[in-house]
Parts: C-alpha cells; sequence; structure tokens
C-alpha cells in the first residue's frame, strides 16, 4: 500500500520499491505465459492448431473414467492424401491439412476434441454422444469436406474425407478397444470405397 501523494521524506523510497514490484510482476506473467506457451505447445500439432496424439489419448482416458455416458470417437482419413503430395508437393499436403482441420473444428461443439493424430488422420472425442448423434455428425463433416474445396495457388482441389465410428460399450474404460473398433471402422470405409462413414461392430453383452 502506498500512500498518495508521495511526502518528500519517503517518496523516494516508495517510488523505487514501486518500480521494483511492477518488474517482478511483469517477470512473472512473463513466465506464466511462457509456462502456458510450452504446455500449448507439447499438447498441440504445431501444424494444424490441433491436439496431438499424445494429447489426445489423455484425453480420451480422462473422459473415460470421468462419467460412465455416452462416448464416440471418429477417426478420419483424407482420401488419396499421397497423391495429393505427389502431385502437388507437400507444401499442397500442409496446406490442405491445415484447411481440413479448420473445416473440422468449425462443425462442432464447445465440449467436442479434435486432433492430428498422425500423418492425415484425424480423431474427433464426442462427449455424449451416442453411435446415432455421432453418425449424424460424421455424415455432416464428410459432406462439409466434400464441399469445401482448398485452394492452393489458383486452383481449387476436391477433397474427401473417410470416416469411421467407434462407441463406446457399456462400462468401458479402455481407450485402446474403444480406438480399434473405430480403426477397424475406418478400415471398412476405404475398402467399400472411401468418402462414407462406417460403424464398428458393437460386441454382443
Amino acid at each position: 500500500v502506498a500512500p498518495l501523494p508521495f511526502d518528500h521524506a519517503s517518496g523516494a523510497g516508495m517510488l523505487e520499491s514501486l518500480v521494483e514490484l511492477a518488474r517482478v510482476a511483469v517477470q512473472q506473467a512473463e513466465e506464466a505465459q511462457a509456462t502456458l506457451q510450452l504446455r500449448r505447445s507439447a499438447e498441440h500439432d504445431a501444424l494444424t492448431g490441433s491436439l496431438n496424439r499424445r494429447a489426445l489419448d489423455q484425453l480420451l482416458v480422462r473422459v473415460l473414467h470421468a462419467s460412465p455416458g455416452a462416448l464416440s470417437v471418429l477417426f478420419i482419413d483424407i482420401d488419396w492424401f499421397k497423391r495429393i503430395n505427389d502431385i502437388h508437393g507437400h507444401a499442397c499436403g500442409d496446406h490442405c491439412l491445415r484447411s481440413i482441420a479448420a473445416t473440422l473444428r468449425a462443425e462442432l461443439r464447445p465440449g467436442d476434441a479434435l486432433g492430428r493424430y498422425g500423418g492425415e488422420e484425424f480423431l474427433v472425442v464426442l462427449p455424449g454422444q451416442d453411435a446415432a448423434a455421432a453418425r449424424v455428425l460424421g455424415e455432416r463433416l464428410r459432406r462439409t469436406v466434400e464441399h469445401t474445396p482448398v485452394l492452393w495457388r489458383g486452383e481449387l482441389l476436391a477433397l474427401t474425407v473417410s470416416i469411421g465410428l467407434g462407441t463406446r460399450e457399456r462400462g468401458e474404460l479402455d481407450a485402446a478397444a474403444l480406438l480399434e473398433r473405430a480403426d477397424k471402422a475406418l478400415y471398412l470405409a476405404k475398402h467399400e470405397g472411401r468418402n462414407c462413414v462406417r460403424t464398428a461392430a458393437v460386441t454382443a453383452c
């Protein structure tokens, strides 16, 4: 607490103390910002700004243990991505990844999570959504990507995605099993012609 105005006897010392206090406050704010940026860089994919695989795995485990309710995941893979890189170059491929991530993110709810799981593959975690709701969202994401061409150096590139849907089974806490079912559904989508959504088979109780 600094009395204002300063008196002549203590004014200079008080001013020096306030200057030092301000310096310490700025330093602490800068350190807090640096810590926040470091944490963000550790959790996010540098190219797309989405969560990275490690952060997605940790999030999925937390969500599974936080609530016994509905939970679905979508594995999303860009169709013929290698062809894009081969024809247009890797810079174009990176641009497509950023564009696809932005397109997907715009369609999600605030509580949903999007991340790049690896290469041209994304994962969407959907807390509170059962298979029917997740299927509707998956189809919307697929159509949105299909009807949102990516502009690259004056050329419009038409992209599509294949999507595999996995839904939590009753009482399930195994994130790996849930992801494996979604991955198998994605393989089925690829096998059946791409640009489609397929659902993982549910294990009989």
